[in-house]
């Protein structure tokens, strides 16, 4: 048994080294030399093993430690590559509401408006079992005046117009219930533009959208970043957006909306209509929503962010000009405030931009970038992007292996208020939009391009 046991046991190191070679094979976040690093480190406590000690047990151990290592090693990776998973459809969610005296009652007429028709063609089928007629509206505003009007039993919305209907009908959340709800998934194409992120420029579009739950559904975007990379420079432009922005729409029929609609029609159309709005390409893209933003700064344990003023929150929370050092709640109250604060919304993308400098910062920090697998681990079904593992893998790998000083900028698209109609909205009223300032979007167009191709000037040039 001894004699079996002393062929069995080398063999079994063998092994397990092979299974930490090709753990480590996989391991494109780590930086080659540190997974030299440690693929050296572990032979040479082999080889003391190996010579040190002929029993047996010991070799088992060995060989059982190196097989765990290699597995924690594995699974990190494939939560760097969860992160990366790109979703192949959105989630755009409808909703049937009834008001309050009449949810009893039987459907026979119900109102539809903004539904697309092949999602309307799947609801009817739905209902299949009951004669009900569906009564098309041009208007959100005449489709809620029959459903007070009792001419229509019930009306059906696309959840993303909730908020138009509090404009028009402030008490329709008491007044009315939703009875029913249908969930389509519409596929996606792939919009990314690939680049060799760790030695060229590119531009990735970070969205915020104003939902709680799922990260792939459709919705309004009020933040809108643009992040100008240079891996060369370790530069950083921060471009904010307005979400009332008055602009051509990069989808539909290219009509003028606010950017934050273009939301509502997937994550391209708001990609299509910033690259049209700024003569750039958009290389990458990336959602976070509310739950997110709350995930990803408590991971970080916090994080000390720029206020531009001293303000109140309808949650609660009190911030003062100058630093404050928020958790995610706060932070998410920090992020969507525009009612407390001077010049509104134009404000809050200026505080956008702090929140994202102020988690970039701490991210790349080294007391934190060794820790970026846990951090991902808690947020890896938080975050929708199109950066593909192997570009993120190397971007992380790069960071360690260089732990470069990044400089961050800040610019943001200045505007003059109009009340003017939308593209996805009830186009019998007018609603406030920003128009953008021409000498304003010149500016950062320029600058956009002077960090995009700026070079590192090598010393004695």
């Amino acid at each position: 048994m001894n004699k079996n046991h002393r062929v069995i046991a080398p063999i079994c190191v063998l092994v397990s080294m092979v299974i930490l070679l090709v753990a480590l094979f996989t391991m494109r976040f780590i930086p080659l030399r540190i997974r030299l690093l440690i693929l050296f480190s572990i032979i040479a406590i082999t080889m003391v093993i190996m010579i040190v000690t002929k029993k047996s047990v010991w070799r088992y151990l060995l060989s059982a430690l190196i097989i765990i290592v290699s597995i924690a090693l594995v699974s990190v990776q494939w939560v760097v590559n969860d992160i990366s998973d790109t979703k192949d459809f959105e989630v755009v969610e409808y909703s049937v509401y009834q008001l309050n005296e009449n949810v009893n009652h039987s459907l026979k007429v119900i109102g539809v408006f903004g539904v697309k028709e092949n999602h309307e063609s799947e609801i009817q089928k739905a209902y299949l079992d009951k004669e009900i007629e569906y009564r098309a509206f041009p208007t959100l505003a005449s489709m809620l005046d029959a459903l007070y009007g009792n001419e229509i039993d019930a009306l059906i919305i696309n959840k993303t117009i909730l908020a138009d209907i509090s404009t028009l009908r402030p008490k329709f959340a008491n007044e009315a219930t939703s009875v029913d709800s249908f969930t389509f998934k519409e596929p996606r194409v792939s919009i990314a533009k690939e680049v060799d992120v760790t030695k060229e420029s590119f531009i990735i579009y970070l969205s915020g959208i104003d939902v709680f739950g799922d990260v792939v559904s459709r919705s309004r975007s009020d933040m809108n970043l643009l992040l100008v990379i240079n891996p060369a420079t370790h530069k950083v432009l921060s471009v904010t957006t307005p979400r009332d922005t008055y602009l051509p729409l990069g989808c539909e029929t290219k009509a003028y909306d606010k950017l934050t609609h273009a939301g509502i029609y997937g994550v391209a159309c708001s990609v299509k209509t910033l690259e049209k709005f700024y003569g750039v390409d958009i290389n990458y893209y990336m959602r976070l929503n509310f739950t997110g933003l709350v995930e990803i700064v408590d991971a970080l344990d916090g994080v000390d962010v720029l206020s531009h003023y001293t303000f109140d929150t309808d949650g609660g929370f009190h911030f003062t000009e100058g630093m404050n050092h928020v958790n995610g709640e706060q932070a998410l109250s920090f992020a969507r405030e525009r009612d407390h604060i001077d010049y509104g919304d134009v404000s809050r993308g200026m505080h956008h931009q702090e929140l994202v400098k102020a988690i970039f910062m701490k991210s790349v920090s080294p007391q934190f970038l060794m820790k970026t697998p846990q951090l991902f681990q808690k947020i890896r079904y938080m975050i929708d992007t199109n950066l593909s593992d192997y570009n993120l893998s190397r971007l992380i790998a790069e960071q360690i292996d260089n732990n470069g000083v990044w400089q961050f900028e800040e610019v943001s698209l200045s505007g003059t208020g109009d009340m003017q109609p939308t593209y996805s909205q009830d186009d019998n009223f007018k609603y406030y939009v920003s128009w953008p300032d021409t000498d304003s979007l010149a500016e950062i167009k320029i600058r956009i391009s002077e960090v995009m191709n700026e070079k590192v000037v090598e010393d004695g040039a």
